[in-house]
């Protein structure tokens, strides 16, 4: 496992990275909520392609969003297969501050095989082990800053385990400090079946009020139908 903890810092590191120009909060770069079996007051369901289906905040507006009549499952696993990402849902919760919003949501399909650590190595990992690789990944970045006389905004890391509708997912837990103050990310790698992954990453300010439990109630609402 020794060798497995490096590879697994790499992986989520770039995928962060890549990802983390969707919300535009972070200026560099988990615990989970309970399962939720039906729509809550003040969310409202909606499709995606691949059979998945969300329950998003009324209150939150839609930067784009795939059509599940026009996009087919066979042209989303051909576009995976190519290490292609793709967003199926993009999503902000309006906010008067300079960015216009205080937080944002994505759902984006990828290569599991190729970005996410291997499935079988994280069904047998420990929670002890995830701690030693969270602590790996902030001391790095901390390293990394101090290298270019620079102090990382990263505050804190957590990874855990846990399941979005039956399928495995790490969950990763991230606090920073942003422009206007400390920010937080919250990232769900789900394994999908056939080498698909899904990513559901939600990133905001920690002034704005139950952010944090918005991006769990989204990610614990989240089902996926073969």
């Amino acid at each position: 496992m020794n060798e497995t903890k490096p590879r697994i810092f790499g992986k989520l590191a770039a995928l962060s990275l890549i990802l983390i120009a969707c919300a535009g909060l972070f200026s560099c770069a988990s615990d989970d909520g309970g399962s939720v079996t039906e729509t809550p007051s003040g969310y409202m369901p909606r499709q995606l392609p691949y059979g998945i289906s969300i329950s998003m905040p009324e209150d939150w507006q839609v930067i784009r969003a795939a059509d599940p009549s026009v996009v087919t499952k066979g042209q989303l696993d051909s576009q995976v297969a190519k290490d292609e990402k793709v967003v199926l849902l993009e999503m902000k919760r309006l906010a008067n501050n300079e960015l216009g919003m205080d937080g944002t949501l994505a759902v984006v399909l990828l290569n599991a095989s190729k970005n996410f650590p291997p499935e079988a190595e994280m069904r047998s990992i420990t929670q002890e082990q995830l701690d030693q690789i969270a602590q790996n990944f902030l001391r790095n970045d901390q390293q990394a800053a101090a290298r270019q006389n620079q102090q990382s905004p990263l505050i804190s890391v957590r990874v855990t385990k846990t399941e979005i509708s039956g399928y495995m997912a790490l969950v990763r837990r991230l606090r920073g400090k942003g422009k206007t103050g400390e920010v937080t990310a919250l990232e769900w790698y789900v394994y999908l079946p056939g080498g698909t992954g899904m990513l559901i990453r939600g990133t905001g300010e920690l002034t704005s009020p139950g952010i944090e439990t918005i991006f769990e109630r989204i990610a614990n609402s989240v089902k996926v139908q073969p």
